[in-house]
Formats: structure tokens, sequence, C-alpha cells
């Protein structure tokens, strides 16, 4: 693997304020060291930061704050892109992160135009991708 590889996304997840690193409150094990990493600790990590992402969409939907909707949407672009070169799985997860991906340029753009009807449905789209995308997901495992 190239260098500039694995590099990239770790510039992206620095650029938008990502840290994957555990900290002092994370749950330890008998020994009092952090439990190994899972098949499921990755995803709970992408999930816990889109919900977060998707929480504060939401707030600034509600009161108007299209500077605060711009900024979480670009962070969800940039995480969804940073999944999917880690995650990286099937064809069809990656037409799911394209409609991710334009669901969230979308709502950005609408942001910007503060057009809060735009802006209200590139969210729903947003959130529809991803539950169509979960779904997906359960049929293949």
């Amino acid at each position: 693997m190239k260098i500039s590889n694995w590099l990239l996304p770790l510039f992206f997840m620095a650029g938008c304020g990502i840290t994957v690193a555990q900290d002092a409150e994370s749950p330890k094990n008998a020994s009092g060291q952090p439990p190994s990493v899972t098949a499921e600790q990755p995803m709970s990590f992408w999930m816990e930061k889109k919900l977060d992402y998707s929480k504060r969409i939401l707030e600034a939907l509600t009161s108007g704050r299209y500077d605060e909707i711009e900024i979480q949407a670009e962070k969800m672009r940039v995480l969804g892109k940073i999944e999917g070169f880690v995650r990286g799985r099937s064809d069809s997860y990656a037409t799911h992160l394209q409609s991710f991906d334009l669901a969230a340029r979308e709502l950005k753009r609408n942001a910007k135009a503060k057009n809060i009807e735009g802006a209200t449905l590139a969210f729903n789209q947003l959130t529809t991708s991803c539950v169509t995308c979960h779904q997906s997901l359960r049929m293949t495992e």
C-alpha cells in the first residue's frame, strides 16, 4: 500500500476534528486493558459520528442556523468518503455511499442558499440513504 493511500484518510479525519484514539473513560477488560477491536467497533465509531452530525443538522434546521447546517453536512460528506475508503465493501455499498454523498451535497447547497425547505428535503434524503444502506447491509450479513 502506498503511503498516500493511508495518509489521505488521516488528513481528512484531522481536518474534521474526528478522533479515533480511545479516551480515558473507554471500557476496560478484566486486566485493565481496552477491549480488542472487533468487527463491530468500527461500525459503532462511524455510526456514532454520523448520528452526532445528524442531530446537529436537525437542531440547526429547526433554528435556521444555515452556517451550522453547511458545516455538519460537509463533515458528513467527508466522513462518508473516509468510511468508503476504509471499509470499501461491494458495488452496492459504493452506490449507497454515492447516494449519501449526493444528499449531503444537496443539504450543503441548500443551506448555503438559505433554502430551509430544500435543506429539509435534502436532510430527509440523507436519512433515507442511511436507512436503505443499513437495510441492504443487514440483508447481506
